[in-house]
């Protein structure tokens, strides 16, 4: 069941924990006045790994370049002017000290977007990091033509990017901006983008030299980059709840608006009871265990887009001790509204058993049955709470399953929520559809 544990301490679940305009991590503030028909926007914000200073922050909107009208402050903070007739026009912020020979960039999303965020023509806290330079570092080495042509390509990108690559990417640029126990940029290299895209593509030698050269130097980047707060982006209590299921492995971790969470079943000597969840005052979200094999995990978001994250999870034994570090490219969804029971009567595939069909009758009775085999029948009942959640029992078993609407775009899905003697349950997102 370990193998399981750590599965399931890597949280499950973008962008709604990073409130930009669906940017790689950008943190860009809701407007109550958004200006339709607006063409141009200030976009106001951070260059920042340790802060950059003194730094030329050029942003292309659409293949046009528009430039701040003075270098970064002692903070790293920047101001732009930018404009444009297009709609999806796709925003990219660049910020170049030339002093120092660092470069970092970041796509950020489009136009409209922007403009629908912007308080009187004016979006905040947009940050240009280590993190989102090696998000799009190594989106440009996923697409086709090697450069990213819209954000509609960049979101389509995101989910397969490695978090582990990406952060230890991120980490690397770290060692070189700050000058990590003596690192510099290699030479043959102008700039940390240039070495990035570098390492990307395997060109450099960078990340097996210092290894060798300065033992521990990459951990100490990593241990910094997730906790000086910098490039990483803030949980909320507000953004938090939702359904978050892993990309590359099979687990789903649920959280709820009332502090409670829901995490797949992976502890033999597991007490019966449910995991609280708050966010610290570090901006990490915090997943509590009562009776488990681990204390905690501590969750930290690098960056998102639409609704794919990218998450750092530290796992924390019972003595509070770090148990293990795992990251995660993981699919956010929200909760949409609940089922109805006029809509229930009729036939679904079962989202967590996907070989057999739910058959909803009238009156609450319905039965389940293989697809293959009909003989196969397992009659249960079944209802709708007050909070939308569709609930079936079983009656021939102790196995009984809850059925919660999310979002997905213009696709219909659900959480399924099953259980077993009443034990932890099994938790899977699936299509929800009538056959």
């Amino acid at each position: 069941m370990r193998v399981m544990a750590k599965l399931m301490g890597i949280l499950v679940l973008t962008t709604l924990v990073a409130s930009g305009c669906g940017g790689s991590g950008s943190d860009a503030i809701t407007g109550t006045n958004p200006v339709p028909d607006a063409t141009k926007l200030t976009i106001e914000g951070l260059i920042t790994d340790d802060p950059i200073v003194n730094a030329r922050v050029m942003f292309n909107v659409g293949g046009q370049e528009f430039t701040g009208a003075v270098p970064t402050g002692s903070q790293g903070e920047f101001s732009v002017e930018i404009e444009s007739q297009s709609a999806d026009a796709l925003v990219v912020g660049n910020a170049f000290d030339e002093a120092h020979g660092v470069y970092l960039s970041a796509v950020l999303g489009t136009f409209s977007g922007y403009r629908d965020q912007a308080r009187n023509s004016v979006v905040n806290s947009v940050k240009i990091t280590n993190i989102t330079t090696a998000q799009q570092v190594l989106a440009e080495r996923l697409a086709l033509d090697g450069q990213i042509g819209s954000y509609d390509e960049f979101t389509q990108l995101l989910p397969q990017i490695d978090a582990t690559e990406l952060l230890e990417l991120s980490a690397l640029i770290k060692t070189v901006v700050e000058g990590i126990n003596g690192s510099v940029l290699p030479s043959g290299f102008g700039n940390t983008l240039d070495l990035a895209r570098a390492i990307a593509d395997g060109s450099s030698t960078f990340a097996a030299d210092l290894a060798l050269q300065s033992p521990g130097t990459l951990e100490f980047a990593l241990n910094k980059l997730l906790t000086d707060g910098h490039a990483t982006v803030d949980f909320t209590a507000t953004n938090a709840a939702g359904v978050y299921a892993s990309v590359s492995d099979h687990y789903v971790y649920a959280i709820f608006d009332n502090g409670s969470a829901l995490v797949e079943y992976f502890d033999d000597n597991a007490m019966v009871s449910t995991p609280s969840w708050n966010i610290t005052e570090d901006g990490k979200l915090r997943i509590n265990f009562f009776g488990f094999d681990r204390d905690s995990d501590s969750l930290t978001l690098l960056g998102s887009a639409e609704n794919s994250l990218h998450i750092v999870t530290d796992l924390a034994g019972l003595s509070s001790a770090s148990v293990d570090r795992i990251a995660s490219t993981v699919t956010k969804y929200e909760f949409a509204a609940g089922f109805d029971v006029a809509d229930i009567v009729g036939t679904f595939a079962d989202p967590h058993l996907s070989q057999n069909n739910l058959v909803f009758q009238a009156g609450g009775a319905g039965y389940s049955v293989n697809r293959n085999d009909a003989n196969t029948e397992a009659p249960f009942t079944w209802s709708v709470a007050t909070d939308g959640r569709l609930n079936i029992d079983y009656t021939n078993s102790f196995k009984s399953e809850e059925i919660v609407a999310i979002q997905s775009g213009d696709q219909s899905r659900v959480l399924s929520i099953a259980r077993f003697d009443g034990q932890f349950p099994t938790l899977s997102v699936a299509d929800w559809g009538s056959r």
